[in-house]
């Protein structure tokens, strides 16, 4: 995300929103709900790709929304995306948001 992009999606988050962006490339000053992850590095060390960046912001939010780990992300999706599963399949997905 480019800076005028948080800039333009910081009045859409809720209260407890948080915008995950790459602090490597952008250069923000901290600031209450935005947390910088080396979102491109992670994805070379890891994968060896940076287009696996989306990946890891979608673990980092994942951690945030859950409270699951980094280091047992896996256990803990097994359990947490069934729940996902149910949630929106009775409906009730959209009054979450």
């Amino acid at each position: 995300m480019r800076i005028p992009t948080v800039e333009i999606h910081r009045p859409e988050l809720k209260e407890k929103g948080v915008i995950i962006f790459d602090g490597e490339h952008i250069d923000i000053s901290p600031q209450p709900h935005l947390l910088s992850v080396p979102l491109e590095r992670l994805a070379r060390e890891k994968e060896g790709n940076k287009l696996f960046s989306n990946s890891v912001a979608v673990g980092a939010g994942t951690a945030l929304a859950t409270g699951i780990r980094l280091q047992n992300m896996p256990e803990g999706l097994a359990v947490v995306l069934p729940l996902m599963g149910k949630i929106v399949k009775q409906g009730s997905f959209n009054q979450t948001r």
